[in-house]
């Protein structure tokens, strides 16, 4: 986690800057009437990745890369992608739907569509060995050797993607209100845990596949967040979240002999729109 404080970007310390001042507020703004009202937002992220070891498994084959890393591929912003019905869902996106239990605490359930890439044309530490007909030029074994690993010849990525389904708990706190109480604004802490079912497209030289989303691992994650909260039941929100993923079922080609794992820790950067609604007439 401490790789994950560094890599904090200004505008992400005001998130937390402004969750700690909301709890030495806690008392001193009228709290929002949040219990019993449901909730949904949908919304666009930014990721990025601690440095992993890659482990890839085959017949013929079983080598580890070592250190490598990792990077995510955001969407240009173009309103004939984000707002067309067939392609907004093209982007790395996040969307939940929660329950508030009370005024202060609320449970979701969502998903976090993050997008993974190997980054190559660069050397990195091989550890393993290869013994294949295809390719002898990389046959033999390796104890932490420097290879220069080429964008043509490799490609590994979670790109469709690397999806996070999670649940988790939140604590909220207001820290102002108009007078009317229909606008508020809050800061927001919680925790979740949750599954990864990523589709994996996987290259080595002339072979190539794109694999089908399946059950890969899973991950927990905390977060902060800020929430504006506009005519009682709409709000604009951003968010700062951050945690651990493991990865022991990657499916890389057809052949169940085939497969990586990998975990690495996380941290993703999203705005979302959204909305809620009283189940119950207050």
């Amino acid at each position: 986690m401490p790789v994950l404080i560094k890599s904090l970007s200004p505008a992400k310390l005001v998130i937390v800057f402004v969750f700690l001042l909301g709890l030495a507020l806690e008392g001193q703004a009228q709290d929002a009437i949040r219990k019993g009202r449901v909730f949904f937002y949908w919304g666009y992220n930014r990721s990025w990745y601690t440095k992993s070891d890659i482990h890839l498994q085959g017949k013929n084959y079983d080598v580890t890369i070592h250190d490598a890393k990792g990077q995510d591929k955001p969407e240009p912003v173009d309103l004939s992608v984000y707002c067309h019905p067939e392609r907004f869902t093209v982007p790395q996106y996040n969307y939940a739907l929660g329950y508030h239990l009370s005024e202060k605490w609320s449970i979701a359930g969502g998903f976090d569509h993050m997008k993974y890439f190997f980054v190559a044309d660069q050397s990195y530490k091989i550890t393993g060995y290869a013994q294949t007909e295809e390719h002898p030029e990389v046959n033999g074994e390796y104890q932490e050797d420097l290879v220069f690993i080429p964008s043509e010849d490799f490609e590994y990525e979670h790109s469709d993607g690397l999806n996070y389904v999670f649940l988790e708990g939140t604590y909220h706190q207001s820290v102002w209100m108009s007078p009317s109480q229909r606008f508020y604004l809050d800061v927001n802490g919680g925790l979740g845990a949750g599954l990864l079912i990523p589709k994996t497209r996987f290259r080595a030289f002339d072979h190539e596949s794109d694999n089908r989303f399946h059950v890969a691992g899973g991950g927990f994650n905390g977060k902060l967040e800020m929430r504006f909260t506009f005519y009682r039941n709409f709000f604009l929100q951003t968010a700062a979240k951050g945690g651990y993923l493991w990865m022991g079922n990657i499916l890389t080609t057809s052949d169940p002999a085939e497969k990586a794992d990998q975990r690495f820790g996380f941290l993703e950067y999203f705005v979302s729109l959204g909305f809620s609604v009283p189940l119950n007439k207050q």
